[in-house]
């Protein structure tokens, strides 16, 4: 009878064994590279549709002051506190210059309680008293804006907009991030009379 020698042939415990564990290892890492790299799309995924809606209500801020009217000492734009501007518009024509309640006004407004800006328009402010017409939500989910004009007229739009600002607190997470709009723009339209 002959006897065969089995320990040459196949594989052994050990041998399998680390077998297993190099490719558990070797998963393990692809695993964690293929969810970090969702994670990061996700994420940009996130920040840009946050940006696609916070720009063009920013975009359209930048165009209304932009056409404000006024003069040196009757500028057309009205900064209240920092959260509320009021841009005077010059009214159709034939425009009559000198005088100021006839003309068309716009009002925006961060609303940090409910987080969205609303846009106001009023046809005319008699002795400086506008009638607003109903409000429209131009942007939601803004975190925080605010707006500042220095001395050279120049007026700074700052806005923070999140995935979800209704959060208390908004989770600073990877699936609700902040994205921050800022810009300056000059009003043309001002006089220097």
């Amino acid at each position: 009878m002959i006897r065969e020698d089995w320990s040459a042939k196949g594989f052994t415990l050990i041998e399998l064994l680390i077998t297993i564990s190099l490719m558990g290892m070797i998963i393990l890492a692809i695993t964690a590279i293929d969810l970090g790299s969702r994670r990061f799309l996700n994420t940009a995924n996130y920040e840009a549709q946050v940006q696609s809606e916070a720009s063009p209500a920013l975009e359209r801020m930048v165009k209304e002051i932009t056409l404000a009217y006024g003069q040196s000492d009757n500028p057309g734009i009205n900064i209240t506190g920092s959260n509320q501007i009021t841009i005077r518009r010059l009214d159709d024509p034939p425009p009559t210059y000198a005088d100021f309640d006839d003309d068309p006004r716009l009002r925006y407004t961060f609303n940090s309680s409910n987080f969205y800006i609303i846009r106001e328009t009023s046809s005319s402010c008699p002795g400086g008293v506008c009638s607003w017409n109903p409000a429209e939500v131009i942007a939601r989910n803004i975190e925080s804006g605010a707006f500042s004009q220095g001395t050279d007229g120049v007026v700074g739009i700052n806005m923070t907009a999140r995935r979800n600002a209704q959060a208390t607190p908004p989770p600073d997470t990877f699936e609700n991030p902040r994205v921050t709009l800022e810009t300056s723009v000059s009003p043309r339209s001002t006089s220097l009379n």
